[in-house]
């Protein structure tokens, strides 16, 4: 019986001739005089099968239909074969089996840890299938070996009463172009035009322009937003940051949204790379504080990625991704406090203020020590009341490195192109900010440990 058969109807079927070409959406009955066997209520996947490019990764929305309460997602591999695997207690070769598992020998690896954004909603699971080049490479070698290039990806259900496992699996094809494959988004690096991530503007300043390098996999229509988080706005979280066709349809609904900069439909052709420019004009400056700028893809529907859910609901995934998309900062402050630095002004930019608490109840202690390869760390105690800290280094009069971090950050690595041996010898300071950009305390300027080393 053809694999792609097994795949559109799951485990419901039982093959009516030896040739398998006739199937019947019937259950299996059980065999008299032995237990019965409980009826795999995970459904096939949806879709079960994918053209992806023959370079570089790729990344897929898959719906497993179908997974009731007592059963359990759990590994995931890519293989090249697959066997299908009768019930353990069945001697009629036409009843359900426990489904199609990789066979061991041809297993290539498994998916990527750090961007499964996989999750289950009600009796959907969702899999954010991410393909690295690495797997993709095998399969074209084998191809060229005489082999078949297709591959597949099998998800391994746990049984969590009394019955075996359940596996299920996605057949992905390679082609040559990808015209045909779902548009996916590989890796997206958004910078100003000078190539920083973030910028201080006075309350009249412009902003400069700025622009998204997006590198993808398949073709389709680009659709999506630019938006702005103003001071005082919740901020977003990582799921508010992951593209709207990563997420299940009934929670993109509930994605935080901000003010919109500016709105985008391009095309994305299966070239593979694409340069997205962020909207030209004034940018909100009237309020000081930190401002962060959102790039939001919205989901397409990209006839090669529709998928469907239990209900039979067609879920649009195009522009899906596995990690969360990069944003910009740029914080507004007063003319004031943009004097030259190394003057005796007692501002929070300059290079000549002392340390200590600027808002009662915030202090803020760091310390450097030599870290990885000689570097030196920075480390301190982070704050619940804090909303992000910034790492300054200065040498002289001129300030060579500014690098916001997250409030969970409580560790800095100086980066190798800060040399600690030139005179004259550069300093650090740690900042913290409030959630609107604002200083609530920092540490004096500080001279690097001596065992450190240079890079």
């Amino acid at each position: 019986m053809s694999s792609w058969i097994r795949s559109l109807f799951g485990t419901r079927f039982r093959c009516m001739s030896s040739m398998g070409c006739l199937v019947a959406l019937t259950l299996a009955s059980p065999v008299v005089g032995q237990q019965p066997i409980t009826e795999f209520s995970v459904d096939a996947a949806s879709p079960n099968s994918f053209n992806i490019r023959t370079r570089g990764s790729t990344t897929m929305h898959v719906t497993f239909r179908g997974v009731t309460a007592d059963f359990e997602p759990a590994e995931a591999v890519f293989c090249q074969e697959i066997d299908f695997e009768p019930h353990p207690t069945a001697t009629d070769p036409l009843l359900l089996g426990r489904g199609w598992v990789p066979r061991m020998s041809t297993i290539y690896g498994r998916p990527p840890q750090r961007h499964d954004q996989s999750q289950r909603v009600g009796t959907n699971f969702i899999d954010i299938v991410s393909v690295p080049a690495s797997i993709v490479r095998r399969a074209a070698r084998a191809g060229r070996d005489g082999g078949n290039s297709r591959f597949f990806y099998v998800r391994r259900f746990r049984k969590l009463t009394a019955g075996p496992d359940f596996y299920a699996f996605v057949l992905f094809r390679l082609g040559s172009g990808g015209a045909r494959s779902a548009l996916s988004l590989q890796e997206v690096i958004l910078l100003f035009e000078d190539d920083s991530v973030y910028k201080r503007v006075g309350s009249s300043d412009a902003l400069p322009p700025f622009a998204a390098q997006i590198i993808h996999n398949g073709s389709g229509r680009l659709r999506g937003r630019w938006e702005v988080v103003l001071p005082g706005d919740e901020p977003p979280t990582e799921r508010d940051l992951l593209p709207e066709g990563s997420l299940p349809r009934e929670e993109r609904g509930f994605q935080r949204r901000y003010s919109i900069l500016d709105r985008f439909d391009e095309f994305a052709s299966p070239r593979g790379k694409m340069t997205l420019k962020g909207p030209a004009g004034k940018f909100p400056t009237q309020t000081p504080g930190l401002h962060y700028i959102l790039l939001r893809i919205e989901a397409t529907r990209d006839r090669e990625g529709l998928t469907t859910d239990s209900n039979g609901n067609e879920i649009a995934t195009g522009g899906v991704a596995g990690f969360r998309i990069p944003i910009l900062r740029y914080v507004v402050v007063p003319k004031s406090s943009l004097r030259a630095p190394g003057t005796d002004d007692p501002t929070p930019w300059d290079l000549s203020g002392t340390g200590g608490p600027v808002l009662d109840g915030v202090e803020l202690q760091a310390m450097a020590s030599s870290g990885p390869n000689g570097r030196p760390t920075l480390s301190w105690q982070s704050d619940r009341q804090v909303g992000g800290y910034r790492v300054e280094v200065s040498r002289g009069t001129e300030l060579i490195l500014e690098s916001p971090l997250d409030p969970q950050a409580n560790r800095y690595v100086i980066p190798t192109w800060v040399d600690l041996k030139v005179e004259p010898r550069p300093r650090w300071r740690l900042i913290a900010c409030d959630s609107e950009g604002r200083i609530v305390s920092r540490t004096s300027w500080k001279a690097f440990d001596s065992g450190s080393s240079g890079p």
